[in-house]
């Protein structure tokens, strides 16, 4: 396996491993994803190898289309899938989370 894979069962495609090089070259090992090779990137994250980080700034704003068709599952009392289901079903335009 590449340099700081212990799987043995991963086999990484050229891209993939130029993209893990340059992350382990990186500082903290952060990098844009403009910087790097996308399909290299994306059998990365199909793999667990990475995962994608998102900062959100308190000024920005998100955009998050109705859902047509969600059927919220009744029979559970789960409290994150209560919040999901009123997001999703009072969200507009104008809508504060």
């Amino acid at each position: 396996p590449p340099p700081g894979i212990s799987r043995p069962d991963i086999w990484l495609s050229p891209p993939a491993r130029e993209a893990l090089r340059a992350l382990s070259a990186a500082p903290f090992g952060r990098s844009r994803v403009s910087s790097l090779p996308i399909s290299g990137l994306r059998e990365l994250y199909r793999e667990g190898l990475v995962r994608l980080e998102v900062p959100v700034e308190p000024g920005d704003r998100l955009a998050v289309p109705p859902l047509t068709g969600f059927v919220m599952n009744r029979v559970g009392h789960d409290a994150m899938e209560r919040m999901l289901y009123d997001l999703f079903v009072s969200n507009d335009e104008t809508a504060e989370v």
